[in-house]
């Protein structure tokens, strides 16, 4: 766990190597998402965002995931996407460091 803006974050396999030739973890890739939380927010702010996941590590084949799941703290903010073809996906709303956190390193 990791407490950013008020908010306890589960990074899971906090250990996990998520780029090899620097062995760097989702560890690290949390600690950077909370150095560089402004620059980020800044573009992302009230944005319905899809998620990549890197499930194998970037070396891996990712995929991207469109709805925020209902196991999701009840603290995450979304928002309701519609497509054209009518379906709906409720997608996060990365406000802060927390919601960088937890829709990069939770999964």
């Amino acid at each position: 766990m990791i407490e950013v803006c008020g908010r306890e974050v589960r990074i899971s396999n906090p250990s996990k190597v998520f780029f090899p030739e620097r062995g760097l973890t989702k560890l690290d890739l949390a600690g950077y998402h909370v150095e560089c939380e402004q620059a980020i927010v800044r573009h992302l702010r009230e944005r319905p965002t899809v998620m990549k996941r890197w499930v194998d590590g970037v070396q891996g084949k990712p995929f991207f995931q469109k709805r925020v799941p209902d196991s999701a703290p009840e603290w995450i903010e979304t928002a309701t996407v519609t497509f054209p073809s009518g379906r709906h996906a409720r997608e996060l709303v990365p406000n802060d460091a927390a919601h960088l956190l937890w829709g990069s390193t939770s999964a």
